[in-house]
């Protein structure tokens, strides 16, 4: 069947527009916001470990503030909604009022878990009182709490940046809650209120775009006319991003900014100086980005593709030629410091050759497809077994296995280019049941068809992508154990490289054309090929030569697309189901060739950096950028769900 195309949909560049979803705006055109911590409540009784002391200094671009109304807060499971954005108390745990030095003591009763944060409410930094000023800081979580901290313009960037993805969302996963301390605290020292240099394993944007902010909030914190000044950024900003009224306080301000990370802030950078360095635009990134994200760089090979366990560790592979490969491991909970779980030689080439994708299920196991013979078509990695490492081969077929996906029942799909009958590839299924490798004959096109990627909807059937006849096949899940085959022929499919499917069961397709000047990205509304939806990327980018390789939904619906060609993200934005404008982001000048996307439950997005092949064999890395999408349950199994 050959369907044709319902619309051709170009998208438009239009980054400051605000979305509405469900009858609210939401100002960030890279993440459906919602709002965090909604109204201050009276002091909570949360479940308690015992009492805590927290010496507080509340400074404005060095000073103190005096007269500083503060909370010391806690957010658990739930966090509710306020318009406009803003951070307040979800359970006050004590209150205090700096002195003269800005200084405060507070004991409190030390809850046993949540992330604990510190709001800091007006005060007088030496021109008179302040209503507009607002600062937060982070304490950490019921593990771990500092007995003193800084509250300051560059708390209050780094605490915004690590939450304005979450907001509106209830916590109940304590690895998200976790994971907001960690992710503020790699960029800011709240003990001191200053920031934190990026480590040599890392190259950090944080240090470099948040003290553009947090200086952008000195403006207000320290002027000494703030009844003009702090009204006037305000309306600025509101301005630059579009949104439907201005922030009335600091905080306010740092979220709208860090919401709508591609905007057009001309009017702001304009003579931007402060207490915490002059600021000019980040070489790693274009003009009119201003997200806040790390590098970490392998010392092996250039990766290929991530995915994100139930700990939020990153799992990468990492490929370049024969005998150039590696499985890397970013430990969520030391830095995202890396650790090589396998590299060439270390296991037998039988067992693992050649890495290309990896795939998570929901114990924990990592499954990886192989593109080498002799190792099988797909290996498992057992973490919870010393990181043993098991071969299932597809019948007789070894290597040559590129995509690879986990089905809501534990099984591994995984597709192969060759040794099928008469020479075609199959697609092949490894049993969460039996544990052992089958196969179900591909029969689109012919012995040189190339399938490429893999996923899995809502309803387990399986979506093979097919990049050398430009065809898509669905494996239809008609019973425990059968499946029916369909092959589509679809206008519009051209050299298809990533499938993904949203939490609303439509199939999409990165048709990459091979850079050729048609490249798109191919909405399937419910899996109906017959009523293809087409964005032309070459339209989004303005580029002829834009090349999408890999993309993924969010928990909101929110497409993702890595652009080889175009070192970009791409954003599809979810507007109440329809698909308008985009938000394209250029990766750091040093990455070269993005090549795969994951998403993490914080909403960072992962995207490796395939390096500068030919002249950097052991190039390349994996770029975060932090708090970008709506988040996701990890590890993702078919559609992407809220954690």
């Amino acid at each position: 069947m050959t369907p044709s195309l319902s619309t051709d949909k170009p998208f438009t560049k239009n980054p400051m527009r605000p979305r509405k979803t469900n009858n609210s705006f939401l100002y960030a055109p890279f993440v459906s916001l919602f709002l965090l911590f909604a109204s201050c409540g009276s002091p909570g009784s949360p479940s308690s470990t015992g009492h805590s002391s927290l010496s507080v200094s509340v400074m404005g671009g060095g000073s103190p503030i005096s007269g500083s109304s503060v909370s010391v807060c806690v957010s658990t499971d739930t966090i509710g909604q306020q318009t406009p954005p803003d951070i307040d108390c979800d359970q006050i745990l004590a209150t205090g009022t700096t002195d003269s030095n800005g200084e405060a003591e507070i004991s409190f009763v030390t809850p046993a878990s949540g992330v604990v944060y510190l709001i800091a409410e007006g005060g007088n930094a030496g021109n008179g009182n302040n209503p507009y000023v607002k600062m937060v800081s982070l304490l950490g979580t019921g593990k771990s709490l500092l007995s003193s901290v800084v509250a300051n313009e560059v708390t209050t960037a780094s605490f915004t940046s690590s939450v304005h993805s979450l907001i509106g969302i209830a916590l109940k996963n304590p690895l998200v809650i976790d994971n907001i301390a960690h992710t503020a605290s790699r960029f800011t020292d709240f003990r001191t209120g200053s920031f934190i240099s990026a480590s040599s394993s890392q190259t950090g944007t944080g240090d470099t775009i948040l003290p553009y902010i947090a200086n952008i909030l000195a403006t207000c914190v320290d002027s000494a006319s703030p009844e003009k000044e702090c009204p006037s950024l305000f309306s600025t900003i509101r301005s630059d991003v579009s949104a439907p009224r201005a922030p009335v306080n600091t905080t306010q301000a740092a979220l709208l900014i860090l919401s709508n990370p591609t905007s057009n802030y001309s009017n702001l950078t304009q003579g931007i100086s402060g207490p915490f360095g002059n600021y000019s635009q980040p070489s790693l990134f274009s003009p009119t980005v201003l997200t806040v994200g790390s590098a970490y760089f392998s010392t092996y090979v250039s990766p290929f593709y991530s995915a994100v366990d139930q700990d939020g560790n990153v799992w990468v592979t990492s490929c370049y030629g024969s005998g150039n490969f590696a499985v890397t491991k970013l430990v969520a909970s030391n830095d995202y410091t890396p650790v090589t779980i396998y590299s060439n030689g270390s296991v037998s080439s039988n067992l693992l050759n050649m890495p290309v994708m990896p795939a998570i299920d929901s114990f924990g196991n990592v499954w990886i497809s192989n593109s080498a013979t002799p190792a099988a078509g797909i290996s498992e990695i057992s973490p919870s077994k010393n990181n043993r490492i098991t071969g299932f081969p597809f019948g007789s077929e070894t290597g040559n296995t590129l995509g690879i996906a986990v089905d809501q029942d534990g099984n591994v799909w995984g597709q192969t280019y060759s040794n099928g009958p008469n020479g075609y590839p199959l697609i092949g299924e490894i049993s969460s049941a039996s544990g052992s490798a089958s196969t179900h004959t591909y029969q689109a096109g012919d012995s040189n068809s190339g399938p490429d990627a893999i996923a899995i909807d809502g309803h387990g059937n399986v979506w093979v992508a097919d990049c050398v006849n430009n065809v898509i096949v669905e494996l239809v899940k008609t019973g425990t154990n059968s499946f029916s085959y369909n092959a589509y022929t679809i206008s519009g499919v051209l050299n298809p490289a990533g499938l993904t499917v949203d939490p609303s069961n439509n199939v999409w397709i990165a048709n990459s054309d091979c850079g050729n000047g048609s490249a798109n990205i191919m909405e399937l509304p419910g899996g109906n090929p017959s009523s293809p939806v087409l964005f032309s990327t070459t339209s989004i980018t303005g580029q002829s030569n834009s090349y999408p390789v890999d993309l993924v939904s969010d928990s909101a619906g929110n497409i993702w697309v890595v652009d080889y060609n175009l070192d970009e993200i791409l954003e599809l934005q979810n507007n109440s189901g329809s698909y308008s404008g985009v938000v394209a982001g250029h990766l750091p000048s040093g990455q070269i060739y993005p090549h795969g996307i994951s998403l993490d439950s914080n909403g960072n997005i992962w995207v490796t950096d395939n390096g500068n092949r030919g002249t950097n064999l052991y190039g390349g890395g994996i770029v975060e950028f932090v708090g970008m999408a709506s988040p996701v349950k990890t590890p993702v199994i078919g559609p992407p769900s809220f954690p």
